[in-house]
């Protein structure tokens, strides 16, 4: 007959046997076949799961190095009539002869078929342009001779031919009309140019005045003696003159013109519309000036430079 003690021992073996029996059957049946910490063979051969759309952690990204910035070209430089404000040598000294005076006024102008053309002196420049980066070229230079009015004229040309040399670091500052152009030549010489239309702060309205010989009494003013320009406007057609306008007064000043009594001209011009106080007024400057003489126009035929009755 069994002892107390050893019907305990069976008591609990049982259950024990039966758990580790559990075990073992639910091991095999999984198909994992790996026990905790272990990892095993067909396991390890088995590719890693690739990342999908919409996963937590996406597949890494390669990072690419930013773009370079594009060369700023020429539109900073083209539709611009560039004048020379300040000119200094290498060693700081001034420049006086490349700087405005009574008689000339240095001018750049950058096309946008690449050339450039520098004038305002006894003579014109002009050749291809090219930029790269921050280096401006000018290649196949031709320079023309128009004669010099005198000595101050003179001592300019002399030394655009002199200091003007390619190829210039170049840099843009500010933008528009307003802008400054910043130009040192491959001898040091150091420019900075502005826009001729800074001081009106927009771009203006091309325009050819043709004025008469004579000019006639203002019409409307407090001064009676005060005399106004006689003009019309004029238009090219195929190398004609066409007339735009009738003739009229012109009540205005032309910044930088003076006319000539008897002489009859073609006045070519900016017209600038500005608004002053809520009101628009217009303002003109020249570009420049060349002897006429009346002609009739093909539109109504009548003969330039008539007087008013």
């Amino acid at each position: 007959m069994p002892t107390p003690s050893s019907v305990s021992t069976h008591r609990y073996r049982a259950p024990l046997l039966t758990l580790v029996a559990a075990l073992l059957t639910a091991a095999c049946s999984s198909g994992a076949g790996d026990l905790p910490g272990h990892t095993s063979a067909a396991a390890a051969t088995e590719p890693e799961p690739t990342a999908k759309p919409g996963d937590a952690r996406p597949a890494a990204v390669t990072q690419r190095p930013p773009p370079p910035k594009p060369d700023p070209g020429p539109q900073g430089l083209v539709g611009y009539r560039w004048q020379i404000l300040l000119a200094t040598a290498a060693d700081g000294r001034a420049l006086p002869e490349l700087q405005p005076n009574a008689f000339s006024q240095i001018h750049f102008e950058f096309g946008d078929d690449g050339r450039l053309t520098i004038d305002g002196h006894c003579g014109e420049m002009s050749g291809n342009y090219r930029l790269r980066g921050d280096v401006l070229e000018v290649s196949d230079e031709v320079q023309q001779a128009l004669g010099c009015v005198n000595h101050l004229a003179q001592a300019t040309s002399i030394a655009v031919h002199e200091y003007l040399l390619s190829p210039y670091r170049y840099r843009l500052e500010g933008r528009g009309v307003r802008q400054r152009l910043h130009l040192t030549s491959r001898n040091g010489t150091q420019l900075v140019l502005q826009t001729a239309d800074a001081l009106w702060g927009s771009k203006p309205v091309e325009m050819t005045l043709e004025v008469a010989a004579k000019e006639v009494d203002c019409e409307g003013l407090l001064v009676a003696a005060s005399r106004c320009l006689w003009v019309r406007e004029l238009h090219y057609v195929l190398g004609r003159r066409v007339s735009a306008s009738d003739w009229h007064r012109f009540y205005g000043l032309i910044e930088g013109y003076r006319h000539s009594p008897g002489a009859h001209e073609l006045v070519h011009v900016r017209h600038y519309p500005l608004m002053l106080r809520g009101r628009l007024v217009s303002s003109y400057a020249l570009d420049y000036a060349t002897p006429s003489t009346p002609e009739p126009t093909h539109v109504n035929g009548s003969v330039g430079g008539a007087v008013a009755q």
